[in-house]
């Protein structure tokens, strides 16, 4: 009877733990796609920073397969292969991304893939992911230590120059402790403002004129807006324009021909430069003086005469 009663505490003894190991193998099976429908496909990265076969695959934060293999390529590539579910193939396109993460902030390292475009395809068995290489803890932390000693350099630096500006150091010093300097300073403002408003009173008066010159409210208006205007303007311009040649010809000609009169070419040239010429002259003219002189004196004394007094009367009466 004792015998019996320990046959059947062994009996349920293996039953429980057959069914325990059972439920342990499906439940490892699920973990690792052992019982379902899979694919394979894979990605690359430079450091895959401590990851391992097994290791979790999520899809958009679900998990989605497992890491089968790791191989490494070369010295600057690894190669990860991973078996997900085949269930979410038609959700992971060919643009999808592949990156490396943690399981919670401590935890084992894992894959993540962001789902891509909608409208691109699905990825197929064997095909390569996008991968993109982050920075794990450590790297995190050592750059965080690097920024926390330069805050701490920064935060110096400013204490330095916050005592050397208490004590009037420096250009800023100066401003904030001296008042001449200070006062020079509102000085300097207040001409600043006053200018600022001459300035904003110019601009006026110009927005102004301006706007004359567009309504022909003047001289200057009328001639920038009036086409018929313009039209004689540049009628007259023109006119001058021909002028001006004219003028200069008629210099340039005049200007030979005094050349020529100083040069002594021609008569009016002969009679200006050859002074023999101009005694002749002199003397050609003194000596008609004379004639035209004594042919007067003639003809008054041809009238008193009684022989020609008769013919000079009738030529009185003529007249």
């Amino acid at each position: 009877m004792k015998e019996t009663k320990n046959n059947i505490k062994l009996g349920i003894f293996i039953t429980i733990g057959t069914v325990l190991f059972i439920l342990a193998l499906y439940y490892l099976g699920s973990k690792q796609n052992l019982f379902g429908s899979t694919f394979e496909i894979k990605a690359t990265f430079n450091n895959v920073n401590g990851l391992r076969k097994g290791n979790n695959v999520r899809f958009s934060g679900i998990d989605a397969g497992t890491v089968k293999d790791i191989i490494i390529v070369n010295d600057t590539t690894i190669e990860v292969l991973m078996i997900l579910d085949e269930s979410i193939q038609p959700f992971i396109k060919t643009d999808a991304v592949a990156t490396l993460g943690n399981d919670g902030l401590m935890g084992s390292k894992l894959i993540n893939i962001s789902p891509g475009n909608p409208s691109s395809q699905a990825i197929q068995e064997g095909e390569t992911l996008v991968s993109i290489n982050e920075l794990d803890a450590d790297e995190m932390l050592r750059r965080l230590e690097q920024t926390n000693r330069n805050i701490s350099t920064i935060t110096e630096s400013f204490v330095s120059i916050a005592q050397k500006i208490d004590v009037g150091d420096g250009a800023i010093g100066m401003l904030l402790n001296d008042s001449n300097l200070s006062k020079d300073i509102s000085m300097t403002m207040q001409n600043i403002r006053i200018l600022s408003n001459e300035t904003a009173k110019l601009s006026q008066t110009l927005g102004s004129s301006f706007d004359k010159l567009e309504s022909n409210d003047n001289t200057l208006g009328i001639l920038l807006n009036d086409t018929a205007m313009a039209s004689d303007i540049q009628y007259a311009v023109k006119e001058l324009r021909i002028f001006s040649s004219n003028s200069e010809q008629i210099t340039a000609e005049l200007k030979e021909i005094v050349d020529k009169i100083q040069s002594g070419d021609g008569t009016v040239g002969t009679l200006l430069s050859d002074s023999l010429s101009n005694e002749s002259m002199k003397q050609t003219l003194i000596n008609l003086q004379d004639g035209s002189k004594a042919f007067y004196e003639n003809m008054e004394a041809l009238k008193s005469n009684f022989l020609f007094r008769r013919y000079f009367k009738n030529q009185e009466k003529k007249k």
